[in-house]
């Protein structure tokens, strides 16, 4: 087929066309590829992102430790020299304002994580099983609070704290009696977990390190009911109000068992929410029926005496930071930062917690029966979140 010189000039020209568009394509690519790191900015920017991290984690365990000393300073409002004229209100009811305030500030953040939910989510949450064990959580973090609180008022401010953090060594007995399968024990709570194949014995390692954690609670005790003369506003330590505190640990222990065959899978504020009113519904029931407060006053001993200026800025706080900040700021970093290390830094909450008491005046000098128990308590918790965390690791287990 023979073409003239303008069909062959035409093809020409429609060649050297295409081929300057996709040199211009070509072009454009380069300009919109995202730029690649290399290795060296690539490590300068996750080590400028673990430090927020980093961060991140010390303003949680700042944030818990802040609790007690809030609690402490609510007190002080209702002094008879204080801004409030009323008699103090009791520490059930304290603690049923704390959460009630937590649960407003959470119900929004559970409407929006419902309306993004997926629909097998929205089933799951509503089966019976879940359901009881949302509600079964949310008792054992109102008893934890209920027990903790009452030992604030109790027992000094050290044996408090120390008591109620000593969770990993309960936590190796409880572990304990569960894979030795005691009927009655297994029985309760196999409606929740299928023991077989998630958890497994102790090891001597945890349960050396449980010993002596006990150990350490008995020498921390060696001091109670010694007068201190001291201006700070505590109490002395007291037997009753020390096994309070180790109540609420355990409490909180049981919680943990509880909670996992729903953590796996439920959206944070999916369980946060429910679990924090129920424990608010506890604690006001508690104090209706021991404290005799009242449903719709707004006084210090009533279900709404919250909203009084002061006391409001008080609740507010011990809502939002310990309750809010603390807890959520955990459960973000948990995906970045090793959970063996995070526990680490929360079983500093007793000398964190009893240092910012001391500071603000809240809290005596612990005695040297208190530090060295304390410090024995700490040592042997490390010890025992270390070996379970390898022996995790190893079997590959939850537990």
């Amino acid at each position: 087929i023979k073409m003239d010189s303008n069909e062959q000039q035409k093809i020409t020209t429609n060649e050297e066309v295409d081929l300057k568009n996709s040199q211009n394509y070509s072009s454009f690519e380069q300009q919109t590829e995202p730029k690649i790191l290399n290795s060296k900015e690539k490590t300068l920017f996750e080590d400028k992102v673990r430090i927020i991290y980093w961060i991140e984690l010390v303003i949680a365990i700042l944030a818990f430790s802040s609790g007690a000393s809030a609690l402490r300073a609510l007190l002080l409002v209702y002094e008879p020299d204080g801004p409030i004229q009323s008699p103090p209100p009791p520490p059930f009811l304290r603690g049923g304002w704390r959460q009630g305030i937590l649960s407003l500030i959470l119900l929004p953040l559970f409407c929006i994580q419902w309306i993004f939910s997926s629909t097998d989510e929205k089933i799951q949450f509503f089966k019976l099983k879940t359901i009881l064990n949302l509600i079964a959580c949310g008792i054992l973090i109102g008893l934890h609070f209920a027990f903790w609180i009452w030992s604030l008022d109790a027992t000094s401010m050290s044996h408090s704290l120390i008591f109620v953090c000593c969770c990993p060594v309960i936590f190796v007995i409880i572990l304990w009696l569960l894979t030795i399968k005691l009927p009655i024990i297994n029985n309760s709570v196999s409606y929740y977990i299928s023991f077989d194949d998630k958890i497994q014995l102790p090891t001597i390692s945890e349960i050396i390190g449980a010993i002596f954690g006990f150990v350490g609670l008995i020498i921390t005790a060696v001091d109670l009911n010694t007068d201190f003369e001291t201006d700070a506003f505590d109490n002395n330590p007291t037997a009753i109000g020390d096994l309070s505190a180790l109540a609420g640990a355990l409490c909180m222990v049981i919680y943990m068992f509880a909670a996992v065959s729903i953590r796996q899978w439920m959206p944070v504020f999916f369980f946060s929410y429910p679990v924090n009113l129920v424990s608010c519904f506890v604690l006001y029931f508690l104090s209706y029926i021991k404290e005799d407060t009242q449903i719709l006053s707004t006084n210090s001993l009533g279900f709404f005496g919250f909203i009084e200026i002061p006391a409001f800025w008080y609740i507010l706080f011990l809502a939002f930071v310990p309750g809010f900040l603390g807890h959520i700021v955990i459960s973000h970093i948990i995906k970045h930062i090793d959970a063996f290390v995070i526990s680490i830094f929360v079983t500093l909450e007793p000398i964190i917690g009893t240092l910012i008491a001391w500071i603000l005046g809240y809290s005596m000098i612990p005695s040297i029966w208190t530090i060295l128990g304390g410090l024995l308590t700490f040592v042997s918790t490390i010890w025992v979140t270390y070996s379970s965390e390898k022996r995790r690791q190893q079997s590959k287990t939850i537990f």
